[in-house]
């Protein structure tokens, strides 16, 4: 017999497909400034699951809340792992622990050193992300430097990528936001099609003193190449970014 998401009120979204992997049980850490790390306990009525088909992909949990609005959680898979069986009362269910992690603790498993010559910190943050193929960091970042004091900077330690990228925002009491958007579907209305397309470890670079305002003029700026939509999905999109109220309006 199938099992079917469809009316659960926790659906996990994989590259196996959307019925391959059931929720069980999450557990989570989260801290200001850093990098999140999930746990999850799936079920499956497949035994043989291929780990490399979920390594380093992206995995999705979509939790429905009281008020039919639908939270998100999501990250890459760094761990995997087949912990026995376990019997239902229509048929035996295999169990499986992932392990996921934002793309930026990626940046942990690498190392090098580096010298950067009369650079802003933005400029090194950008330089960095765009080198390791996160060129998303762009649509924050850019435009954003209000401090623009060059420096001459020679990293005469081995540092992990990570550590290293951590250290250029602090010297702007810059943040780091992660956000956790809906799988990627055709059916995806525009603004929600924007809202993933931002990417859930979009960075907020922003000096802690830009108004609400001059956030939402830089998303503007940004996405003015993404497809047509209302006013009113403008709307949508930033009171999703900013967790605004329904009756708060950004103009």
């Amino acid at each position: 017999m199938t099992y079917i998401q469809g009316t659960r009120l926790i659906k996990v979204y994989s590259p196996l497909g959307p019925d391959v992997l059931l929720f069980h049980d999450m557990t989570g850490r989260e801290r200001l400034g850093g990098l999140f790390s999930y746990e999850l306990d799936l079920l499956s009525t497949v035994g043989s699951l291929n780990p490399d088909q979920l390594l380093g992909d992206r995995l999705d949990v979509a939790l429905t809340l009281p008020d039919d609005s639908v939270r998100y959680f999501n990250g890459v898979v760094c761990r995997f792992a087949q912990l026995g069986a376990t019997e239902d009362e229509r048929r035996t269910l295999v169990r499986y622990r992932v392990t996921l992690r934002p793309w930026l603790w990626l940046l942990t498993r690498t190392a090098n050193c580096r010298i950067f010559q009369k650079k802003t910190a933005p400029d090194i943050t950008v330089l960095r992300y765009v080198q390791q193929g996160c060129h998303w960091i762009t649509l924050i970042l850019d435009n954003a430097r209000t401090h623009r004091h060059a420096m001459e900077v020679a990293a005469r330690e081995l540092l992990s990528e990570i550590a290293e990228l951590a250290h250029w925002p602090d010297l702007e009491a810059t943040t780091v936001e992660f956000l956790h958007t809906p799988p990627y579907s055709p059916a995806l209305n525009p603004a929600e099609y924007l809202i993933h397309w931002v990417r859930q470890e979009t960075l907020y670079h922003l000096p802690c003193t830009f108004t609400l305002q001059e956030k939402a003029d830089r998303v503007r700026h940004h996405l003015a190449q993404a497809p047509p939509f209302t006013p009113e999905q403008m709307q949508k999109l930033l009171r999703h970014i900013y967790k605004l109220p329904k009756d708060k309006t950004v103009k």
